[in-house]
């Protein structure tokens, strides 16, 4: 779970862009500590906190956009019922952004807080060669256990009529079709892949070289 002293700050994303931005601002206190591993007990008393902060305070006086402690600790597996609860917290009127649109300046906003998470550190790594040995994995073909969720979370997704007709009237050259079948690195993030999504994801078009 962590430590006293191991400096955590919290994972709200826009918490701490803040914090980067003007970390004189905040203050560290722990609430409550919990001495041993217990994942479900621990949400439980978290839950306690925020049912204390009030509707109007979300989003304004608090970071918080809702008043549900939706962590999971890594390795704790979920019961059926516990990911019900979660589903219907989020959905519907439950859903903090639920009959909201979010202003040109507040999109600014979150698009400049991401230009300040791409430090030039983070994007000297990121542009660092893979090694063979990731290259290698990038490569390995998908286990039948990986093809079926796949074909599961796809279950029930229906094209439109226009979506077919648009995918029937395009046809690729067998010279597009060979190009096609190459696998090429992006010289940028190093990322191995072949077909079209290649060429709209990376090259002149990769995030990293935008970043930069």
């Amino acid at each position: 779970m962590g430590s006293l002293t191991d400096g955590y700050i919290g994972s709200n994303g826009r918490l701490l862009n803040a914090y980067r931005k003007r970390p004189q601002d905040f203050k560290r206190r722990i609430l409550f500590y919990l001495p041993n591993n217990d994942s479900l007990f621990l949400r439980s008393q978290e839950q306690i906190w925020l049912d204390m902060i009030r509707q109007e305070e979300l989003d304004h006086r608090y970071y918080n956009l809702k008043k549900a402690a939706l962590g999971v600790a890594k390795g704790t597996v979920l019961t059926e019922d516990h990911k019900e609860k979660l589903r219907i917290l989020n959905t519907g009127a439950n859903n903090a952004m639920w009959g909201r649109t979010q202003s040109m300046e507040t999109k600014l906003k979150i698009s400049e807080s991401q230009k300040l998470a791409y430090t030039e550190e983070r994007l000297e790594k990121m542009r660092k060669p893979k090694t063979e040995a990731h290259k290698e994995k990038l490569r390995k073909p998908k286990s039948d256990e990986h093809r079926e969720k796949l074909r599961q979370a796809n279950l029930g997704h229906r094209l439109t009529e226009a979506t077919k007709e648009k995918l029937r009237g395009r046809k690729h050259t067998e010279e597009e079709k060979a190009r096609m079948r190459i696998e090429r690195e992006c010289p940028h993030c190093g990322r191995l892949g072949r077909g079209s999504a290649m060429f709209r994801y990376h090259f002149d078009n990769c995030r990293q070289l935008i970043s930069s």
